[in-house]
């Protein structure tokens, strides 16, 4: 066509080769190239955050969010609870797209809430915090 610039949006990360093809009005065609490097949307995760924030009575829910800076489409959650050293744990919710997870723990005491985060690559970071589950009494 006559139009002297085109919009691509690439669909992965990678290394790209664009060619562009130049057509005179004789029909002599000039071609060139350029290599283009597509870099992975960053993101990182930061920590775990609950809510409430660092205790709750036994019997009620906790809300249980990671912090994640940048670009989180395609990401994934995993969610698990530990306590006594690993003697007890459990998860709390499978890897899925919901970037939040609700859990009532069963027993009051010290846990360690872990929150794994993939991306679509595979890449798999884990942040943990501690929160404490008071007795109802």
């Amino acid at each position: 066509s006559s139009k002297a610039s085109a919009e691509w949006t690439p669909k992965s990360s990678g290394e790209y080769w664009i060619y562009v093809d130049v057509k005179d009005e004789t029909g002599k065609v000039v071609t060139k190239s350029a290599s283009y490097q597509v870099k992975a949307k960053e993101w990182s995760h930061e920590g775990v955050e609950f809510s409430p924030e660092e205790s709750q009575t036994l019997g009620k829910s906790i809300t249980i969010k990671p912090v994640i800076k940048g670009d989180t489409e395609g990401l994934q959650y995993k969610y698990v609870w530990m306590k006594n050293g690993w003697k007890e744990n459990g998860t709390i919710q499978n890897f899925s797209s919901k970037a939040s997870a609700e859990w009532t723990p069963k027993s009051s005491g010290e846990y360690w809430i872990y929150v794994d985060v993939k991306d679509k690559t595979g890449k798999v970071v884990t942040k943990s915090a501690p929160f404490k589950v008071l007795s109802d009494n």
